[in-house]
């Protein structure tokens, strides 16, 4: 392959939805820490509250005791319901505010990466540029990068988050029912992620196809004169409508394995 090829593959290689999201950390990373540890407070709203909401309706169920801060009664389960609450409003609050500063941070690191890659790419092969599927990218990926990110904190990393505390309660008090839960826990964990991959290949091409769908849009406005002239209106619009009909076919399929990973 030739050195120019080689560059051109290997800035190609760089434009990986992975390599995209761990460049983005690498240049963030203390926003990103503050991001990830406040996903921590999410067993304590699945796993924490529900446990001590179990001690105060025991608690309740316990006859001729009065109430004791410490040592079992209501006002210790009360006290810790009322941490945990607090705890849980200030860490969303932070969360949302970290969020907020994410959203035009990884759009802008996004868009910048992809100039830079098209400065590359036309730097020593100088080719026409499809406008309308540039300019798709330019205004999907970042946001679809986001919206990748989003469902890993809001799906994948929580559930895992609330499996590994839940798999770590059970074996404090059950060694065998834990071993047993914990690998069952795996499995779904290790299937849900293959999965998530194999969604990922189907939505990249459902993407491909809606970005050739702008391309041939773009084209046919470019070229609107002879289009009218020669009057292929009803043409273009019926080949357009075919790579349409392509994709509503992959959007069926990524709806329909989106939801196999989900239930």
């Amino acid at each position: 392959m030739p050195q120019d090829e080689a560059q051109q593959q290997t800035c190609h290689n760089d434009m990986t939805v992975t390599k995209l999201i761990i460049g983005f950390i690498k240049e963030n990373k203390l926003l990103f820490t503050y991001y990830v540890l406040f996903l921590l407070i999410i067993p304590l709203q699945d796993v924490g509250l529900p446990h001590v909401l179990g001690m105060l309706l025991k608690s309740f169920k316990e006859k001729g005791k009065k109430g004791k801060l410490v040592g079992g009664g209501i006002y210790f389960p009360l006290f810790l319901i009322i941490i945990i609450l607090i705890i849980l409003q200030v860490g969303y609050m932070l969360a949302d505010y970290v969020e907020i500063k994410l959203v035009p941070l990884i759009q802008q690191y996004i868009r910048n990466i992809m100039l830079n890659h098209i400065f590359k790419s036309q730097d020593k092969d100088y080719e026409e540029i499809t406008i309308g599927h540039i300019t798709s990218k330019l205004i999907r990926l970042p946001m679809a990068i986001y919206l990748y990110v989003e469902k890993l904190k809001n799906k994948f990393i929580p559930q895992s988050f609330v499996f590994i505390v839940t798999v770590a309660y059970v074996l404090y008090y059950n060694l065998v029912l834990g071993v047993i839960l914990g690998i069952l826990v795996a499995g779904i964990l290790i299937s849900v992620w293959r999965a998530v991959y194999t969604c990922g290949k189907i939505a990249t091409d459902k993407n491909r196809v809606y970005s050739q769908i702008h391309e041939e849009v773009d084209d046919v406005l470019r070229n609107i004169t002879t289009v009218l002239n020669y009057n292929m209106t009803k043409e273009e619009i019926d080949r357009i409508d075919k790579y349409h009909d392509t994709f509503a076919d992959m959007t069926e399929q990524s709806l329909h394995c989106s939801l196999r990973v989900r239930y």
